[in-house]
């Protein structure tokens, strides 16, 4: 049985590698973050690899901050969050190759504007992360400490810092 599912994945991913043959310049997510089910053989398979199910912005900057160590954090703003709240989910994937899902159809104008301004300083960063690694600056985070953070040193030795306090109390 264990040779019959992994024959299975291999042909998957082989198809999944003719699909790019035949589109260039297509961009694959792979959506098996879920319940630590994330494939590590298929990473290479894939531009983007959905981290987690959350959409809870304040879940989501634990695993964004530790995510760089194995794959790019996404951004999921919802329709419910402050301005505040969404540019702190946007600040989550700053530092990686940005993508971004959630409720963007249902964000309001003020809230859409976060968005774009967010991506707009991605742009002018992005450029210094093409050659840069991660590096954990204060340790492996839990979900429960009060910070943490997520770092990248360039190639010219430019670090690339973002911090995420969370409040006791306070989402």
């Amino acid at each position: 049985q264990g040779d019959g599912l992994l024959q299975c994945n291999k042909a998957y991913l082989k198809w999944v590698d003719s699909l790019y043959e035949h589109h260039p310049d297509l961009v694959i997510e792979n959506c098996s973050s879920g319940g630590m089910r994330m494939e590590y053989a298929s990473l290479k398979h894939f531009g983007l690899q959905s981290v987690s199910d959350a959409s809870l912005y304040y879940e989501f900057s634990h695993m964004a901050a530790m995510a760089p160590t194995a794959v790019i954090p996404e951004v999921v703003p919802m329709a419910a969050d402050s301005e505040e709240q969404i540019a702190f989910a946007a600040v989550n994937a700053m530092l990686s190759r940005m993508y971004i899902s959630g409720e963007t159809g249902k964000l309001n104008q003020k809230q859409f504007e976060i968005l774009k301004q967010s991506v707009r300083c991605y742009k002018s960063i992005r450029g210094d992360l093409v050659d840069s690694t991660p590096i954990i600056t204060d340790g492996i985070c839990n979900f429960c400490d009060e910070w943490s953070t997520s770092a990248m040193i360039s190639g010219d030795n430019k670090t690339l810092y973002a911090a995420f306090r969370h409040l006791e109390g306070q989402n």
